[in-house]
């Protein structure tokens, strides 16, 4: 996947070059964009080299938001606004540290094939170098241990086309990215799609296609992917720094008329929203302009009311009291996706008496998703 979004994103994105320093807003609202000296020549490959160890990096960058946070209590903030520049600090210091590192594994991998040419393309954020090579430095590039791959550069050329389709419902607007396929077809039993229009963010208007029902963020490539290959005429670019739960990523088509910004995300159960540092539900709401809620919130949720309280125990407990004295009544996949919140696989009063604290949780001030939550206190997941 990640040699398929390379390719795409190298071949599309020519006329930007992304700052040294960003803003948040900036990168999360457009994905990072490269460019790269245009030039016909089938002697251009794409060079694919081994991606690098994030570790040292998330951990400097999450030591340098501590510091700043600090910076932060002097002010009068209030608690959405300390959120959202902590956030911004710490994805500006972390992309700033992506950015040289791959510069630096560029670099090392050009020298070791023995090329020095200013007709190079180098990625800042992707494992994706494009340039000329001779047929000895591509035997190089064969036998380099820093190198997965090596491929003919194939541009992608964009044809005009008068077949525009356009959209005025959400149901439209899910036809014509899905091509109309059937979602259980297309993505898998328990996936879901839906559609957020006219969201409005900053001086743009957006038109999101949401993704969501995903049981683990390890599925969130494979859905976009199957979204790529299902409808061609689509150009999907996802974020090259990593796949986290409320993964955004770019929608662009030839055949499409809109004068909105397409774009997606894609959620997985009981996972807050997160690119690079998670994002509480007021603040991802208040970034994007729609509430995420009902994409993502499932365990402990007994009356799919897309919230987390009381009513939600006392259900529980009333389940609970229904498996103790009807001997005839037994619980389904769908109760224990709701009702058995410590994952032991029986519900009973633990769970109702979970619930009740996380809903105490929530009622102080706590922002965390059940997950987390349980996790910190009982650990659970």
């Amino acid at each position: 996947m990640k040699k398929i979004v390379s390719c795409i994103t190298a071949s599309l994105m020519f006329m930007s070059i992304i700052p040294s320093t960003v803003t948040a807003l900036e990168v999360t609202d457009t994905l990072p964009q490269i460019s790269v000296t245009e030039k016909q020549n089938a002697d251009l490959y794409y060079i694919f080299y081994k991606d690098i160890d994030t570790t040292e990096i998330d951990k400097i960058a999450e030591e340098k938001r501590a510091e700043y946070i600090y910076t932060l209590y002097e002010q009068d903030l209030t608690q959405q606004k300390f959120e959202q520049l902590s956030t911004e600090y710490y994805l500006n210091v972390r992309l700033e540290l992506l950015e040289k590192a791959y510069s630096e594994m560029s670099t090392k991998v050009l020298k070791e094939l023995g090329i020095n040419n200013e007709a190079v393309f180098c990625s800042k954020f992707t494992p994706t170098i494009i340039c000329e090579l001779t047929d000895e430095q591509i035997k190089l590039a064969e036998a380099s241990e820093l190198i997965e791959s090596v491929s003919v550069y194939k541009p992608i050329e964009t044809v005009p086309s008068d077949d525009k389709q356009s959209y005025s419902s959400k149901e439209d607007f899910i036809n014509i990215i899905t091509g109309g396929k059937d979602i259980k077809k297309l993505f898998g039993e328990d996936v879901k799609v839906a559609a957020e229009l006219n969201c409005k963010k900053d001086n743009t208007v957006h038109d999101y296609f949401i993704i969501y029902g995903l049981k683990n963020k390890s599925e969130i490539d494979s859905v976009i992917n199957k979204l790529a290959i299902n409808n061609s005429d689509l150009k999907i670019i996802t974020s090259p720094v990593e796949s986290r739960s409320g993964t955004l990523f770019s929608i662009s088509s030839d055949k499409i008329e809109t004068k909105n910004t397409i774009s997606g995300f894609v959620f997985v159960d009981d996972e807050y929203p997160a690119w690079i540092s998670k994002q509480t539900i007021a603040s991802f709401t208040q970034m994007y302009n729609f509430d995420p809620s009902k994409y993502i919130i499932r365990l402990g949720d007994t009356n799919n009311d897309f919230k987390v309280n009381a009513s939600d125990a006392s259900d529980t407990l009333r389940l609970y009291a229904q498996l103790s004295t009807e001997s005839d009544f037994s619980i389904t996949a769908e109760h224990l996706k709701h009702y058995d919140v410590n994952s032991d696989g029986i519900i009973n009063a633990s769970d109702a008496s979970a619930i009740l604290s996380y809903y105490a949780f929530l009622s102080t001030g706590g922002e965390d998703s059940i997950k987390d939550f349980l996790n910190n206190t009982l650990k659970i997941y």
